[in-house]
C-alpha cells in the first residue's frame, strides 16, 4: 500500500516538473519603444505686440508633430523617459485667406513621468526651441527677408493626463536682439502614442 502510494507521489511530481518545464516563462513588459506626439497650445504674448503686423498668432499657439522614443531606465518600475524631436506652427494659415503672420520653431523634448499602471501619468522636464521666428506679413510687405528670428530658448513643461491624451503647461521667453524679452508660454492639450512593440529592423 505505501510502495502505491510513493509510486504515485513520484508520478505526480515527475509530472508538475514536465509541465512547468514545458510552461514559457512570462516575457516582460516592453520597457522601451517608438512615441508619436501631437500638440495643440495657445498662450504668450501677441506677436503683432513683437513687430509691426495685423496677425492675431501668439508666441506660445501652434500645432506640434513630434517624434522620438520613451524608455524605462529601471525594468518594471513606473517612472518612464521620453526624447522627442518636432516642429511647431501657429498655422493660421488654415483658417486665414491672404498674407499672414506664423510662428515657427524646432521643438526638442526630454520628458519624464510616473505612470500608474500605464493609465494615469504625471511628471514635465526640459524644452528647447530651436530657431524661433516670426515669418510673414510683417512691416507692410510679405517674404522671408522680413521675418524676425529669435535666439534658442530653453523652457520648463510640466503635463499630466490618463493613457494617451494629457494637458500641458510650459514656461518660455523669446529674445530678440534690438527688440527685447517676450512671452511665450503657453498650455494646450497633447496626444501621445507609444508603440511597446516596435523595434528596429534588424
Amino acid at each position: 500500500m505505501y510502495a502505491r502510494f510513493l509510486v504515485t507521489l513520484l508520478v505526480l511530481t515527475a509530472s508538475s516538473g514536465a509541465h512547468a518545464q514545458d510552461a514559457a516563462p512570462a516575457k516582460p513588459a516592453k520597457s522601451w519603444g517608438g512615441a508619436l506626439q501631437v500638440d495643440v497650445a495657445s498662450g504668450g504674448e501677441q506677436a503683432s505686440h513683437v513687430v509691426d503686423t495685423d496677425g492675431k498668432v501668439s508666441l506660445g499657439q501652434g500645432l506640434t508633430l513630434s517624434g522620438g522614443f520613451f524608455f524605462r531606465p529601471v525594468e518594471h518600475s513606473n517612472f518612464e523617459m521620453q526624447l522627442l524631436a518636432g516642429f511647431k506652427g501657429g498655422a493660421p494659415y488654415l483658417i486665414t485667406v491672404g498674407p499672414y503672420t506664423d510662428v515657427t520653431r524646432w521643438v526638442f523634448q526630454v520628458l519624464a513621468d510616473y505612470r500608474n499602471n500605464d493609465r494615469w501619468y504625471y511628471g514635465g522636464g526640459l524644452v528647447l526651441h530651436g530657431n524661433p521666428k516670426i515669418t510673414g506679413d510683417l512691416y507692410g510687405f510679405y517674404g522671408p527677408e522680413d521675418d524676425l528670428h529669435f535666439d534658442d530658448a530653453l523652457g520648463a513643461v510640466v503635463e499630466a493626463g490618463w493613457n494617451w491624451v494629457g494637458v500641458q503647461c510650459t514656461w518660455m521667453q523669446y529674445h530678440a536682439s534690438g527688440h527685447g524679452t517676450f512671452d511665450a508660454s503657453n498650455c494646450g492639450v497633447r496626444f501621445t502614442l507609444h508603440f511597446r512593440k516596435w523595434h528596429p529592423a534588424n
